[in-house]
């Protein structure tokens, strides 16, 4: 596991990695790597396989008796699944946070504390309807099938044409799932199923009309990031003037 945690592509927290395996294996370890955790500066997005690492440490911090300890948890899962650049990367560790947090909200006194913890859930439950509709609109075989049917230049879409559209529209919605989205990866890897049944040229030219549409259908709508009520867990969390992709969290405690 700790080789594994080595390799998870995260700066900010992979050095933690032996820390986390042992405070997984030893609970009475969690507030103190819950604390080395707070103080971590995380500058890069945070995707699927760092939370992977981290989320048992934060079930483990929100099921802990100490009250500051599932406060701790709560901050973090809340600034944390802010850097969250692609939902879809949550999907699977959502169904475990969010019950945990609405189950602490339920039964925690401090006000403060359910404060925090309602923040927490809000933003997961944010995060989820996101992921949820990211994968309706990236996983629909049928839009890029009909929009290539559309786009090629045919009078008839033959039985073999039809075939080889179907085809290529599960390779492009892979490459959609992995943001390969560059015309020439499209132009390399769709457009060459269509060289028997049409031109190179047209091919070329109906793929890439396909591709442009497929960005749109990728889009998430933009919304509010200001949050004038995020805790100010240290001297600097503010938003990047540069790039609207991550910002930079410093925990203090």
């Amino acid at each position: 596991m700790t080789a594994a945690c080595d390799v998870i592509g995260n700066k900010d927290i992979e050095h933690m990695g032996a820390e986390i395996v042992n405070a997984i294996t030893k609970p009475k370890e969690v507030p103190e790597i819950m604390h080395k955790m707070a103080g971590v500066t995380f500058v890069q997005s945070v995707e699927c396989p760092a939370l992977a690492m981290i989320v048992p440490l934060l079930l483990r911090g929100l099921k802990e008796r100490n009250t500051a300890t599932k406060r701790q948890s709560a901050v973090i899962i809340d600034n944390v699944s802010k850097l969250v650049d692609n939902p879809v990367d949550a999907g699977p560790f959502i169904p475990l946070l969010l019950p945990a947090l609405e189950s602490n909200f339920d039964g925690i006194s401090d006000p403060e504390a359910r404060i925090i913890t309602e923040r927490a859930v809000n933003q997961l439950k944010r995060l989820k309807a996101l992921c949820e509709k990211t994968t309706n609109i990236r996983g629909d075989t049928s839009k890029i099938v009909a929009e290539l049917k559309k786009a090629l230049p045919v009078k008839e879409i033959s039985a073999p044409l039809t075939v080889a559209v179907e085809h290529a529209a599960i390779v492009a919605t892979t490459m959609m799932d992995l943001r390969f989205m560059e015309d020439t990866q499209w132009s390399k890897n769709v457009a060459r199923y269509f060289k028997l049944m049409v031109k190179d040229a047209d091919a070329a030219t109906a793929v890439e009309a396909v591709r442009v549409i497929a960005e749109t259908m990728m889009e998430i709508p933009d919304e509010d990031d200001d949050d004038d009520d995020a805790e100010e867990v240290s001297n600097e969390c503010r938003w990047s003037n540069e790039c609207r992709l991550y910002f930079i969290l410093q925990f203090t405690f």
